[in-house]
């Protein structure tokens, strides 16, 4: 009877905690917050993108000659992003302000019918105008929104544009014929110019229309998504004395943010659990872990106790010295990229360890190359020619080249020490033989200085010996096999010889079941001696348990020079050689290409194998471009008089060097010269 008692009296005391909790939660009305928060100011961002239409009816922009007839629509695309606020005034009425950057670019063409002569006769053409112009706003806008279901909200306005910048670009180009006919400048375009546009009206009114739907993205109601569609004209022309008008279209969307409705009060806190006698854990789960391998040929067969061959070659290397030091634009100063000593620094240059650099690294060494060659030729003189771009500040600007050349002639004076009377400085505006002016490009390839010497010995190659070594082309397939009861926290295999490594695959999670490492002549660089591969194999599980393996190390047989000529077997050796400034475009060899043919001449015998290589650089059409190469790659193989060497025009589809510096894309423009010959030893 007492039990029965205490027990009723529990389930009373429980349905009295519940109905107070839920009176406590019925005071929290999430419909009658989100109508008193409905009204809140909000902020937020915004982006658009869409077209701009330009109505216009003027034939030039002012002060930049034009004889297109007039141009009378234009289009082009554009974008808009910036912040807003939102300040209601009624629940389904508020203001709205916004400050943004916006584009109203525009893309302008005229055919303009005209008649031509061709051969001597007359024939009918077309001469296409094209204007771009491109206007970039800061824009203040001020809206009235009114929604009549609190979910579609229409707007209108009056906004004000401030321009932040304003260019153009335009030429006149022959359309028709489209094969031949040139302007009188003779080329195929003319009234090429650009710049900032001139008489930009310091702001500009428009109107705006918008409509926009309201999405709530949080569950407390904090942010809200906007999808919208704007809508402004400009009204007003945006040059002083033209006629024109714009209409812009933009489809975008707003993130809008504003105070969040508050949470719910929390609930109770839930009844402590009771207490349990959990079992005592188990011991954790062992890890185990092995590898293997296969090696593979390059036709794919597997090849099993066969060591990998690693064989080492004599290699002559001619690496050109381009005679050019380029410079930023307008400045006359030496850029840091040049390397340059102290007098103290030049008493221990030496040309010997230039040998272990590439092509690049030795090229900006070109001053302290002339300064140590002059050092040690005391009659040899010295030609010094500056020039510029002839482009916007450098045009005519003949002070600019001559501070260029004497930068370089000051640095060979007081860092070399080399007689001034020994080097003369000219200045002049376009190189004797410039890069295409047409292209940005070909202007940093024409702010440069030439160096000159009466002496061929001050720009010969630099000539080095150095060891190349070839490599099996194999393909190694590991297969890494593990167990243990816990999921696999990250892995590792790792290829050494001697403790140190050679390759190293590694990973998070559970590794593959199969790795493949291509081997190549470069895999295997820190490779100094023959002998044995060790592969180990790591995996370690979320235990930090770790398992590790071993598989059979992998034999190497390295092959070097010294023991092919002591055991007397047939060998190989291996000769590089580059020719460089060829004219811009043209595949005809210059005295310089011809000096360092006839060396390579005498270097060619009956079982030789000659590989000839053209290459360009980045600039013009890339079927142009192979084409080119491969006239530079014949020209070579015919003037050497080989028949049997192989020539191939790669163009620009391998580039050798960087091509965003002047100095990599001349250095492109190359003929590479291979040469294989057997070298049996007695």
């Amino acid at each position: 009877m007492r039990v029965r008692t205490i027990f009723t009296l529990i389930c009373f005391l429980i349905v009295i905690e519940f109905k107070i909790f839920a009176n406590e939660n019925l005071n929290y009305n999430l419909d009658s917050l989100l109508e008193v928060f409905s009204t809140k100011p909000k902020i937020g961002l915004f982006a658009g993108y869409g077209l701009n239409l330009h109505f216009t009816d003027f034939r030039q922009i002012p002060d930049v000659p034009c004889c297109s007839p007039q141009f009378k629509f234009g289009s082009s695309w554009g974008w808009e992003f910036g912040i807003l606020g939102d300040y209601f005034i009624y629940d389904d009425w508020f203001l709205s302000g916004r400050v943004s950057i916006f584009q109203n670019n525009a893309f302008f063409k005229k055919q303009e019918p005209t008649t031509v002569i061709i051969d001597g006769n007359s024939q009918n053409g077309i001469f296409e105008h094209q204007m771009d112009t491109w206007f970039k706003y800061l824009n203040l806008e001020f809206k009235a929104n009114h929604s009549w279901d609190y979910f579609i909200w229409y707007s209108a306005g009056l906004g004000f544009a401030v321009p932040l910048s304003n260019k153009f670009y335009q030429k006149e180009v022959i359309v028709e014929p489209a094969d031949r006919g040139t302007f009188n400048n003779g080329l195929r375009v003319r009234n090429e110019y650009s710049g900032d546009i001139k008489n930009v009206r310091s702001f500009v009114p428009y109107l705006s229309l918008g409509v926009t739907a309201e999405f709530p993205a949080h569950k407390r109601h904090l942010f809200f998504l906007y999808p919208e569609f704007n809508v402004k004209y400009i009204f007003v022309n945006p040059i002083e004395r033209t006629s024109w008008n714009s209409l812009v279209l933009r489809l975008g969307v707003a993130v809008k943010f504003r105070e969040p409705i508050p949470p719910p009060p929390p609930p109770p806190p839930p009844l402590e659990p009771p207490l349990y006698d959990f079992p005592l854990p188990k011991e954790p789960p062992t890890i185990s872990a092995s590898i293997n391998y296969r090696i593979y040929d390059s036709s794919g067969y597997e090849r099993k106790n066969i060591p990998i061959k690693i064989e080492d070659f004599v290699s002559y290397n001619m690496k050109p010295l381009l005679n050019y030091i380029f410079f930023d634009h307008n400045s006359d100063r030496i850029p840091d990229r040049y390397i340059k000593l102290t007098p103290e620094q030049t008493k221990t240059f030496n040309l010997d360890k230039l040998s272990s650099l590439d092509v690049l690294q030795t090229y900006y060494h070109i001053l302290n190359i002339f300064g140590k060659k002059l050092k040690e030729t005391p009659t040899t003189k010295v030609l010094i020619v500056g020039t510029n771009s002839g482009k916007g500040e450098e045009k005519n600007n003949l002070d600019l080249s001559l501070r260029r050349a004497k930068q370089v002639k000051d640095y060979l004076v007081n860092v070399w020490g080399i007689e001034p009377e020994r080097i003369e400085v000219q200045a002049r505006n376009l190189p004797k033989e410039p890069s295409n002016p047409e292209d940005p490009q070909g202007d940093e390839e024409n702010r440069r200085v030439e160096l000159y010497a009466d002496d061929l010995r001050i720009t010969e190659p630099i000539f080095s010996v150095d060891t190349l070594r070839k490599v099996d082309k194999l393909r190694i397939t590991f297969y890494p096999k593990y167990q243990t009861g816990v999921d696999v926290r990250k892995w590792s295999i790792v290829v050494k010889q001697n403790g140190q490594a050679v390759k190293t695959f590694q990973g998070e999670g559970k590794p593959a079941d199969s790795l493949v490492w291509e081997v190549d002549d470069k895999a295997f660089d820190q490779i100094v001696f023959g002998g044995k591969l060790d592969v180990e194999f790591y995996v370690y599980d979320f235990l930090d348990q770790v398992g590790k393996a071993t598989a059979t190390p992998i034999t190497i047989n390295k092959i070097t020079v010294d023991k092919k000529r002591m055991e007397g077997v047939t060998d190989r050796e291996f000769e590089f050689y580059s020719l460089i400034l060829f004219d811009f475009g043209k595949s005809k060899l210059g005295q310089e290409h011809k000096n360092v043919l006839e060396f390579i001449n005498k270097r060619v015998t009956s079982e030789s194998q000659v590989t000839i290589e053209g290459f360009t650089d980045n600039i013009g059409d890339e079927k142009v471009n192979r084409k080119i190469s491969e006239k530079r790659a014949v020209e070579v193989a015919k003037w050497l008089g080989l028949k049997n060497a192989k020539t191939v025009g790669v163009g620009e589809s391998y580039l050798l060097y960087d091509n965003s510096l002047p100095e990599g894309r001349f250095y492109c423009r190359t003929v590479r010269i291979t040469i294989e010959t057997p070298i049996i030893t007695k």
